[in-house]
This record gives C-alpha cells, sequence and structure tokens, in this order.
C-alpha cells in the first residue's frame, strides 16, 4: 500500500501519476493520471495540475476525508473483533 501516496493526497497537494498500475488503484478521480510513454499527456497534466491547483487542493481532501476515516475504521474494526 503505498503510504506516501495517501499522505500526499491528505495534504491536498495534486497527485500526478502514471495510469499504470498500480497506483490508479488508490487515486481519486481529482487525482491526474497520464500515459507515461506520451510526453504531450504528461506535458498537459502538470499545466493542468498548475493552473487548477486549488480546485484539485479542495477536493482532493474532501474526497480523502470521506474514504478514510478514522472514526469509520474504529467502528468497522469493532465490529470485526465482535
Amino acid at each position: 500500500m503505498p503510504n506516501a501516496l495517501l499522505e500526499a493526497q491528505l495534504s491536498g497537494i495534486p497527485i500526478l501519476s502514471s495510469n499504470l498500475g498500480p497506483m490508479p488503484e488508490f487515486l481519486t478521480d481529482s487525482d491526474i493520471k497520464f500515459n507515461p510513454m506520451n510526453i504531450n499527456d504528461i506535458v498537459c497534466s502538470i499545466n493542468y495540475a498548475i493552473t487548477n491547483y486549488n480546485k484539485i487542493k479542495i477536493n482532493n481532501i474532501s474526497k480523502i476525508y470521506k474514504k478514510y476515516n478514522w472514526h469509520k475504521t474504529y467502528l468497522k474494526t469493532m465490529k470485526l473483533f465482535k
């Protein structure tokens, strides 16, 4: 599990990642995926991240908080123990 990726997502910074596995499994739809074999796709992704930084940051934080919530995790864990 890519803990560094999850920490970066929680900070809200735009995540740019290859669209090849395994990272897309952990990315949200706010994260930016690119084809690593296509230089134009990489450049467009970087440009998009720079020009939409604030929007991406707000979306990332809200989605990660909904997906990974300590209270929900605690409740699921306690349910599993019971």
